[in-house]
This record gives C-alpha cells, sequence and structure tokens, in this order.
C-alpha cells in the first residue's frame, strides 16, 4: 500500500535548444503539464515575458551555468495518481539547452543537410545517455525516422501552418518585389515555391534565428526573408508589444492550399524514451489526437522519399470534421527532379 503521507520529488529535465522560439515553446509545454499536475491558475504562458505565475512559485534562471531552469517546486501535490503510480508527487522542471550541429554550424548549407536532423540529433543523443527525461522539438525538424529506443508521445499542439514574407517597408507582396530583389531562404521547399511564381529573383541562403534574419533584412542585406508564421507568433512578434527595434518590417502570409507547409509545421513534438512509461502516460495527457492523426498523415508521405531526403516537397494535413472526423484531407507535392510538379490532394483514414 503506498503511504499517503509521503511526497516525492521528481524532477523532469527537458531538452531543447537554447533560440528564443525553442525556450518559449519549452516554457509553454511546461505549462500545459502544470495544468494537469496542479492548479490550472500556475504556469500560464505569455509570449513576451516567459512563464507567468501569479502566486510567485515559479522561477526561471536563464543563467544557470549553461543550463535554464524552471522550477514548480511549490506548485502543490500531484493528485492523478494514476500518472506517476504515487498519490502524492511534486514535479521540478528543469530545462537543459543543448547546441545541436544546425546550431555551431552556422555557415553550412542547410539544403544539403536537409532530412539528416541537424537541429534534434544532438538532443536525441542527451536522451539516449539519460542525460535528459524528455525534449520539445519544432516537428518539422525531426526527420523521418528516429532511433527504435525513442517515441514522439505528444504533439500538444499545432500553431498556424501558414510561411509568410517578412519585407522591407518599402514592399508590401513577394508580387511587389522588383525583379533582382534578393530574398534570403535557406529551404529547398521554400525555394522551389518561390521559382514557381517569381523566377525574375535573386534567391539567396540565410542562417540564424528568427530575430537575426530579420534584422538581416532590416538592414539591407536581404530585400525579403519566408519565415513561418508559427514560430512568429510564438516569441510575441505580431502582438502589440513585439520588439519595437524591429519596425518597417511588412509581412504577407502565404495561403496553406497552394504555398503548402513544410511536414510537420507549427507542430511541436513531444520525444522521451520508448521504455519510460510514467513519463508516456503523463505525456499522453496533452496529446491532441486530431493533431497526432495529420502529423503522421504528413510523415508517412515524407518516409516516402527516404530517410534523410533533401528534396524539395511539402504536406499538409488536416481533419475532415464537418463530414467525418476519422478522414484526413492531405495536400502535398514533391519535385522529384526539381522541375514544376502538380499539388495533390487526398483523402485518407487514420
Amino acid at each position: 500500500m503506498v503511504n499517503m503521507n509521503t511526497v516525492n520529488v521528481k524532477t523532469i529535465r527537458i531538452g531543447t535548444r537554447g533560440s528564443k522560439l525553442a525556450m518559449a515553446q519549452t516554457a509553454r509545454v511546461i505549462a500545459r503539464l502544470n495544468e494537469i499536475l496542479h492548479d490550472p491558475n500556475v504556469g500560464l504562458y505569455d509570449a513576451n515575458v516567459g512563464l507567468h505565475d501569479p502566486n510567485g512559485s515559479l522561477s526561471y534562471d536563464e543563467n544557470h551555468g549553461g543550463v535554464s531552469k524552471i522550477d514548480a517546486t511549490d506548485c502543490g501535490v500531484l493528485q492523478r495518481a494514476d500518472l506517476m503510480h504515487d498519490s502524492k508527487l511534486d514535479i521540478n522542471f528543469e530545462i537543459v539547452t543543448i547546441n545541436t550541429k544546425g546550431d555551431t554550424e552556422k555557415n553550412a548549407d542547410l539544403t544539403k543537410m536537409s532530412g539528416t536532423g541537424v537541429f534534434v540529433k544532438a538532443i536525441e543523443e542527451a536522451l539516449l545517455n539519460g542525460e535528459i527525461d524528455m525534449a520539445v522539438h519544432s516537428l518539422k525538424d525531426v526527420p523521418s525516422v528516429i532511433p527504435a529506443e525513442l517515441i514522439l508521445a505528444a504533439y500538444p499542439e499545432r500553431e498556424d501552418v501558414r510561411d509568410c514574407v517578412i519585407m522591407n517597408s518599402k514592399y508590401n507582396s513577394i508580387h511587389g518585389l522588383p525583379a533582382g530583389a534578393v530574398v534570403g531562404t535557406s529551404s529547398a521547399r521554400r525555394k522551389y515555391l518561390l521559382m514557381q511564381i517569381r523566377d525574375d529573383l535573386d534567391i539567396q541562403p540565410i542562417r540564424g534565428n528568427i530575430e537575426t534574419r530579420m534584422r538581416k533584412v532590416l538592414e539591407g542585406h536581404y530585400d525579403a526573408t519566408i519565415l513561418a508564421v508559427a514560430g512568429l507568433k510564438r516569441i510575441g512578434f505580431f502582438n502589440e508589444a513585439k520588439d519595437e527595434n524591429l519596425p518597417n518590417l511588412n509581412v504577407e502570409f502565404l495561403p496553406a492550399d497552394t504555398w503548402i507547409p513544410a511536414v510537420g509545421q507549427g507542430a511541436l513534438a513531444l520525444e522521451c524514451r520508448s521504455d519510460d512509461e510514467a513519463l508516456i502516460r503523463l505525456l499522453s495527457e496533452i496529446d491532441d489526437i486530431c493533431i497526432r492523426k495529420c502529423v503522421e498523415v504528413e510523415r508517412d508521405f515524407l518516409r516516402q522519399f527516404g530517410e534523410g531526403c533533401a528534396l524539395p516537397l511539402g504536406a499538409y494535413a488536416y481533419c475532415d470534421d464537418e463530414n467525418d472526423d476519422e478522414k484526413v484531407i492531405l495536400t502535398s507535392f514533391a519535385a522529384m527532379d526539381g522541375t514544376k510538379c502538380e499539388i495533390i490532394q487526398t483523402e485518407q483514414t487514420k
């Protein structure tokens, strides 16, 4: 019999990249887990300030020897005994920031490394070595095949799947850019789609986080760049309190039915060891079934082209809730030889 007066303390170490976006995404996940484990008023997330706790019980230290921590030691006692096999359990969350190959090799051509997991492999190695317990990824960075010892245990949310053009305030749209305008992207998919509608533009590689790429546009190194709307929303770019140092940028949103997103774009993926049954049960509490159906259809499409695929391709699936909640509509394309290809829409049942 479990001693009802015993309170166990468990620390869950969460691995992620150290960018503003990665930290914002991880904070969102911690907030969701706190809603499951504790009082729903604890751990509310604001994109501009990170984790917000009205009771002052969460602390955030971004300079703790390279390891950022978010502690929840005073957030109350877990009432869901079925999740962690104990009647009383305090959960601490510790964020471990990890530099990936994509972060350290800043001058490498990402189009040549596409599909190889350059932004997740180091984090997966930390999982396999027991240095962390789980990881928070942008799903579009996760290769189509992951190690057998690991599992994508939850897809807790999916933001806006669209891309957008961030451009100098002199311009209002892709079609408004002058011939020869320099557009920065290191994505084979974005380069291919752009060439289909504006083959007179000068498309050049661009590296760096969201803020860096926008600054390169502001400073005149590029006339425009293309970014995922989801990342901009998660760092609060569209909020009224957005960075005042990034004014004079115009935005054009690109429709997902013609400008097909990357596989998994906008979705978060939570990865852990496949033998960690207790943690898998906990993460399953924030898994979104519809998102899972959709991204698995997209990733099945990606797997057709083999591990490490670097082709220009995209896929976006959504649940057909109005007609059949088991039906998933997939819109996809793949440019096998780099020439013009058709966008295909199919119906699948998951």
